[in-house]
Formats: C-alpha cells, structure tokens, sequence
C-alpha cells in the first residue's frame, strides 16, 4: 500500500513538472491555435512552422509543379500517338505530377494551408496536362 501511494506521489510530480514546462513555454507558443490541446500550449518542435499569414502560397513551388507537369505533358503528347496509349500516359504523368507536388509542399514544413496548396497545385498541374493534350490533339 506505501509503495502504491509512494508511486502516485511520483507520476503527480511528473504531470506537475510537465504542467509547469508547458506553462514556462506557453509564453513562446501560439496558445490560441488550439485550446484544447494540451491547455493550449502548442510549441515550436523545430520542424513545423506556424506562420501569421492567412495564407503562404509558396508560388515558386507551385510553378515548379506545375512547369513539371508541363514537360511531361509535352514528351508525352509529342512521343506518343496513339490515344489509347497517349491517355494512360497522361493519366501517368498526372500521378508523377501529384508526387511532385506532394514532394514539393512537404518541403515547406508548413501546417498552414497544406491542403490547400496541394490541391490548388494538384489541379493546376491536371489543367496544365490537359491544355497541352488538347493543343496536341489539334495540331496532331
């Protein structure tokens, strides 16, 4: 029976000192992020940034997806003639677009509009493939 209290006197010591590092760091850390998680007190772990910005587009990012995309879709519209061939190669191209895009917002180490951008990225990149395909079909 000591033994058991003697043990819960140390894990309340525990969660106490923790409490009280997380109130030493809650000054340096956005709290207002999410109060619900623990107490508020989110802090930087040296990764992910938080930023005050409604939204950070990282535009050279995006055009670099999408300017991928664009020389896919050239070599593949200008290498390939047949349209059956021609689609799954597309469809291919948009795949290795979306990893690019994926590769490229993960690089930022930025929470905030990750979705976002992604998806604004992913669908640029999609309307970039298709504009080529559409121009090749008409010269071709």
């Amino acid at each position: 029976m000591g033994q058991q209290l003697h043990a819960r006197e140390r894990v309340g010591r525990v969660l106490v000192g923790e409490a009280e590092q997380l109130h030493r760091c809650a000054p340096l850390c956005r709290g207002d992020r999410d109060p619900s998680i623990l107490g508020g007190a989110l802090c930087h772990n040296g990764r992910v940034s938080d930023t005050d910005e409604v939204h950070s587009w990282h535009l050279p990012r995006l055009i670099i997806a999408w300017a991928v995309a664009a020389v896919i879709g050239v070599l593949v519209t200008v290498l390939e003639h047949d349209a059956e061939q021609r689609f799954a190669w597309l469809a291919l191209a948009i795949g290795a677009s979306t990893l690019v895009t994926f590769a490229l917002q993960l690089g930022t180490a930025q929470r905030e509009g990750f979705i976002t951008r992604t998806a604004f990225s992913v669908a640029g990149s999609v309307v970039v493939i298709a504009v080529i395909d559409l121009i090749g079909l008409l010269v071709g």
